[in-house]
């Protein structure tokens, strides 16, 4: 089975939520997930890999951990920044070859600034499980659409689009922010 992990970028981590999603992922894996999808560089997704990544070093070797990368996300990177990232820890989006596996979606190269919400679209579609962190009352800071522009909008959350499509087609939905 195949779960993927989306969302907000800022989270605040504490031991309690380390915990919970550990106890969480176990309680999938056991249940015969052994694909994570991934995304962008968010602190949700920062968490579960490291909790993933650890718990298949140490006990579920066979887990797979995929990036759906989008095309500014895709670049290769140096040898020694691979390294780097290897030896630190850190997991960002960019550095793709820390994950067992880059996948390719259909509108990586056409979507435009929108490119990461089909990314988020095409994780969920392969997917059997969504772990989100969505929290409803989340709003990313206003955006103008011009910089002469006086006013700004609300952009939408991606994560409350990922989570709204999820279950428009009737996914299994973890959320852990509740």
């Amino acid at each position: 089975m195949v779960c993927c992990i989306i969302g907000h970028r800022d989270v605040f981590i504490t031991k309690n939520l380390e915990k919970k999603l550990n106890e969480l992922v176990c309680s999938l894996i056991e249940k015969n997930v052994n694909i994570f999808l991934f995304g962008s560089n968010s602190d949700f997704n920062k968490i579960c890999f490291d909790i993933i990544k650890n718990l298949k070093t140490v006990k579920y070797p066979f887990l797979q951990l995929c990036f759906y990368p989008i095309r500014s996300e895709a670049s290769i990177l140096s040898e020694e920044k691979k390294a780097l990232i290897v030896k630190t820890g850190v997991v960002r989006a960019e550095n793709i070859n820390v994950y067992d596996k880059s996948i390719d979606f259909e509108k990586k190269y056409t979507a435009g600034k929108a490119s990461y919400i089909e990314r988020n679209y095409a994780m969920i579609d392969a997917s059997d499980i969504c772990l989100f962190y969505y929290n409803n009352s989340y709003k990313p800071a206003t955006r103008k659409h011009r910089k002469s522009d006086l006013f700004g909008y609300q952009p939408n959350s991606g994560t409350q689009l990922a989570y709204k499509y999820a279950t428009k087609k009737n996914k299994l939905i973890y959320n852990v922010y509740k």
